[in-house]
């Protein structure tokens, strides 16, 4: 069993999951087929479902090195503490860039543009955030 929680302290919302690296890997390409397949119906929603992708690979490769899922806010200092393993500075970049560009400015700010910027980054989720993070856990 791995526990949700955060650093130092017990969380108010602790919760204890039976969740895998390779669970949370799938959800990851599971969302990503359904943001992809959103984005000619509502490209901020589909922008929101890619940076959830983002976030499920996180927390697969906190898991796979902490043996935690971490709690969310934690888990952007956790990945930073995990910067020196092999690939991450790669995935910390698209990581950042997917928080400020999809899950920020598109998906809360509404401001989608330009189109196909958005669009790129909902598709190379694929490979800039799945691809790498399977390497980093070991999956590949």
């Amino acid at each position: 069993m791995i526990k949700l929680r955060g650093e130092g302290r017990e969380s108010k919302n602790e919760t204890i999951h039976n969740v895998t690296v390779e669970d949370l890997i799938k959800d990851a390409e599971d969302l990503l087929i359904k943001a992809i397949n959103e984005v000619p119906i509502n490209l901020r929603d589909a922008a929101e479902k890619a940076w959830g992708a983002t976030v499920k690979v996180a927390e697969a490769i906190v898991l796979a090195k902490t043996g935690e899922v971490p709690h969310p806010e934690v888990r952007t200092r956790k990945l930073k503490e995990l910067r020196y393993v092999q690939e991450m500075k790669e995935f910390l970049n698209g990581y950042f860039s997917r928080m400020g560009f999809l899950h920020g400015e598109c998906f809360y700010g509404g401001k989608c543009e330009p189109r196909e910027a958005v669009i790129e980054d909902i598709v190379g989720t694929r490979y800039d955030i799945i691809e790498r993070g399977k390497r980093i856990v070991g999956m590949k």
